[in-house]
């Protein structure tokens, strides 16, 4: 029996799969299997006002808690931020100051001279993309891959799917004036514990000349994670700015 279709052998979806829900719901399903993340890695961000290269430790408890360490040579910690849904903390050892704030007034420019708001954040660190707030879908076959096109607020936006694994390996998303403002690139997918992951992440903002790379060489999921290791412990003497 033959039945029309059905995804080929191993594959998450078909190449011919024309139903919208089927694709978000395979996409949220791999984003959902992933309850923790403990990453170690090496970051780059290039901008016009600054070039940053360190290593890069990143927790993440999904759906709500996200924990980064930077260290340039030597070990030195250049930055520490922790955010949940509720309110973050930005800690610059070399300056002494951090920022603290709600949630929704993440600003990464006092991290990394980078910016995406929390909800990105969380997609950028583990490199996927659920798509569950997608409105206005339209699913287009390409030679192999699927494009998942759409509106996320006002932003259009358009997701290239690989069909094999069920994950998202490029986004782009256009302003009003269809001007791009963010691409996403997921490569070197891994499948650890059941999530296919990317080792590789870069985002970029063309009209902002911002680049962001993230290249894990190390990557643990779903393993319990100390609570105590998504605390910032700041000395006495800190500056703090309330934002």
């Amino acid at each position: 029996m033959i039945v029309s279709g059905c995804a080929r052998f191993g594959s998450i979806l078909s190449l011919e799969e024309s139903s919208i829900d089927v694709v978000k719901r395979a996409l949220a399903q791999n984003y959902t299997r992933l309850r923790s993340f403990d990453g170690v890695g090496n970051l780059t961000v290039e901008s016009p006002r600054e070039a940053l290269t360190a290593n890069a430790s990143v927790l993440v408890k999904n759906p709500d808690s996200v924990y980064v360490k930077l260290e340039v040579a030597w070990g030195m910690d250049v930055g520490l931020l922790f955010a949940d849904t509720d309110s973050f903390i930005i800690y610059t050892p070399m300056q002494n100051t951090y920022y603290a704030g709600m949630t929704a007034e993440l600003n990464l420019e006092y991290f990394i001279n980078f910016h995406v708001s929390y909800d990105q954040l969380l997609r950028v660190l583990a490199g996927l993309e659920p798509a569950t707030e997608l409105r206005d879908g339209k699913l287009i076959r390409g030679d192999s891959h699927l494009i998942l096109g759409g509106y996320y607020g006002e932003h259009k936006v358009a997701h290239w799917i690989d069909p094999q694994h069920g994950v998202v390996t490029e986004t782009q998303l256009f302003d009003d004036q269809n001007e791009l403002i963010l691409k996403a690139e997921y490569e070197r997918f891994r499948r650890i514990d059941g999530v296919h992951l990317p080792q590789t992440i870069r985002i970029t903002r063309p009209v902002m000349k911002e680049k962001l790379t993230l290249f894990y060489s190390d990557i643990r999921v779903n393993k319990d994670i100390d609570p105590k290791k998504f605390r910032i412990n700041l000395p006495s003497s800190a500056t703090k700015i309330r934002l």
